[in-house]
């Protein structure tokens, strides 16, 4: 039997979810796309993302301890379980398939430019589902061991490229009109990632009435990462981000000159990124397998963890054409984002209420 979690945990379990997000595309991206106005309208986003997560956690108390499955069972039956089950798992598939293939191009441009790509993302499958192996103990807690550090890191990088710094970069404050940087900016709210796990998560968690200030804790710690990582990237680069597949985090610690004693930071920096991305696809990959296991009844989960990861495996080596990947990382995800991470748990949760208060019974 798996054991309860404490509250750090899953709130360092969705930060490493955000942050590997964000340190691969998400703050890059969101800069790209609004320039002058991505520091203003990354506030914007963390307001709304704290807002809505509050809302959701509210919504969920009506049913202290279940997870999202076991609310759509209550209003829609086995069918409705398994078709949203079935949804989540395609998604989450997606999201693992896409940090697979990203994170294996910038290891190939960073250190192996002679390597293939399909041994890069063969070796990180592998090791996803040695870990995977191990249960939750292993994968929670090496969250929680490893977010405090990069979390700080973003901080460091920060005050380190301080000198490198063009506060100009921020003029245009509203930057393309307010249309473009407010409408358009805040569907880049997908750097709330992490958000998309949170309502799998109660029948794990040691106090599941704690729901509420662990959604609003991680919500309000992510908005500060994204500020940060925006105004890093928008401040050193601002639009020449354009011309680099790098992560521009991840330039914009080679920038950083903190004396003789620490030359390589990007080489520290690395270790934890690569620490912090194995752990974000454990999480991806485990949550996977629970719904698996869920909407299946089987047992045990363990038979499906390479077949789950044989099938992202073949997606990540699908997105070869730079066409393919953008699409997935600036239109597709951004939609599933929305909808499998806003509208279909608020649907649930509004709808089971509904029932639950016209019914008159306890869940």
């Amino acid at each position: 039997m798996e054991r309860k979690l404490r509250n750090f945990e899953v709130i360092t379990s969705l930060m490493i979810m955000s942050i590997a997000d964000n340190v691969l595309t998400s703050a890059g991206i969101l800069v790209k796309e609004i320039n002058s106005a991505s520091l203003l309208t990354s506030v914007l986003i963390s307001v709304l993302g704290i807002f809505i997560t509050f809302i959701m956690c509210k919504l969920s108390k009506n049913f202290i301890g279940k997870d999202l499955l076991a609310i759509s069972e209550y209003l829609g039956g086995k069918t409705l379980k398994t078709f949203i089950g079935f949804g989540f798992v395609i998604y989450f598939l997606l999201i693992l398939a896409l940090f697979l293939r990203q994170t294996a191009d910038a290891m190939q441009l960073i250190y192996y430019p002679l390597t293939h790509i399909i041994f890069i993302i063969a070796l990180l499958s592998i090791a996803t589902g040695i870990i995977a192996s191990f249960g939750n103990n292993s994968i929670f807690k090496t969250a929680s061991l490893i977010v405090p550090f990069i979390y700080f890191a973003i901080f460091l990088i920060f005050i380190g490229n301080t000198k490198n710094f063009n506060f100009d970069n921020i003029f245009p404050i509203l930057g393309d009109g307010f249309n473009h940087s407010f409408i358009k900016g805040l569907t880049n709210i997908f750097t709330f990632s992490g958000l998309s796990y949170l309502f799998f998560f109660p029948p794990k968690l040691k106090k599941p009435e704690e729901i509420t200030k662990i959604g609003l804790i991680f919500s309000i710690l992510n908005g500060i990462y994204i500020i940060f990582c925006v105004a890093d990237i928008l401040f050193l680069f601002s639009d020449a981000i354009n011309h680099s597949r790098l992560p521009p985090l991840y330039i914009s610690v080679r920038y950083i000159e903190f004396g003789t004693f620490f030359q390589r930071m990007d080489a520290a920096f690395i270790f934890l990124w690569v620490l912090g991305l194995i752990s974000a696809l454990n999480i991806n990959l485990y949550f996977i397998l629970e719904i698996l296991k869920n909407i299946t009844n089987l047992s045990d989960s363990k038979p499906l963890i390479f077949p789950c990861l044989f099938t992202s495996f073949g997606v990540a080596l699908g997105l070869q054409q730079d066409s393919a990947l953008d699409f997935l990382e600036n239109s597709l995800s951004k939609v599933l984002f929305i909808v499998f991470t806003f509208v279909v748990p608020l649907l649930i949760f509004i709808g089971a209420i509904i029932k639950k208060r016209k019914n008159s019974l306890k869940f």
